[in-house]
This record gives C-alpha cells, sequence and structure tokens, in this order.
C-alpha cells in the first residue's frame, strides 16, 4: 500500500476519477503534487472528473482529512494548464436520473 503520489501511471489517459480522494492530502504540497502529477497524466484536452465538499473556507474535522474551497482548487488546476468545463454537467444529471442537487463535481480538462 502507498501513496498516489509513488504511483507510476505508465500511460496517459483521456479521463481519470478521483472521488473524494484530495480531502485526504492534508499537506498542501503534497495536495498540489498530486493535482499536477494526474494533470500530467492526462492527453490533451483529458479531463480530471473529481468531486468533494467544497466549504467556503478550509476546514479540518479531523486530522486526516482538509476539506479547501473550490476556489484552491481552480488554482492549482489553472497552474496546471487546466480549465474547468462545465458542460459534462446536464450528461452527469441524465446518467443519475436527476435534474438538480447534482453530487459536487467537476471537470477541469487539460488545455495545452
Amino acid at each position: 500500500m502507498g501513496s498516489a503520489l509513488d504511483t507510476d501511471f505508465g500511460q496517459k489517459f483521456d479521463l481519470i476519477c478521483v472521488l473524494y480522494v484530495f480531502v485526504h492530502f492534508v499537506d498542501d504540497e503534497e495536495w498540489l503534487q498530486l493535482i499536477s502529477k494526474l494533470s500530467a497524466t492526462l492527453t490533451p484536452g483529458g479531463g480530471l472528473l473529481f468531486a468533494d465538499r467544497f466549504p467556503q473556507e478550509r476546514v479540518r474535522s479531523v486530522p486526516h482529512v482538509s476539506e479547501r474551497p473550490l476556489s484552491l482548487y481552480e488554482r492549482a488546476f489553472e497552474n496546471c494548464h487546466m480549465e474547468l468545463d462545465s458542460s459534462f454537467r446536464p450528461s452527469l444529471g441524465a446518467a443519475l436520473g436527476v435534474d438538480t442537487n447534482l453530487p459536487p463535481a467537476y471537470l477541469p480538462r487539460r488545455v495545452d
């Protein structure tokens, strides 16, 4: 067992799903390293579908969880040449059979 930071993916992907994982990277440097590593593993135009809780302010309710505002994610993704794409949300809603109350999921895409 190890950290995602130690994983050698060995290839590029069109889509990577990271659901409720980023909150467990409580150290900001490791959190940024993971975002950078995953971004580098995407094909151009590829997406990183991720879901977490996004409070207005950082929350550390327990030692192994750090919930960050979406604005921190947006800056981290921008630094990795990624931008949020909300066009997938209607398809996600249809797949889940809901019109509202979608999970707090976002899809930054690699733009370079």
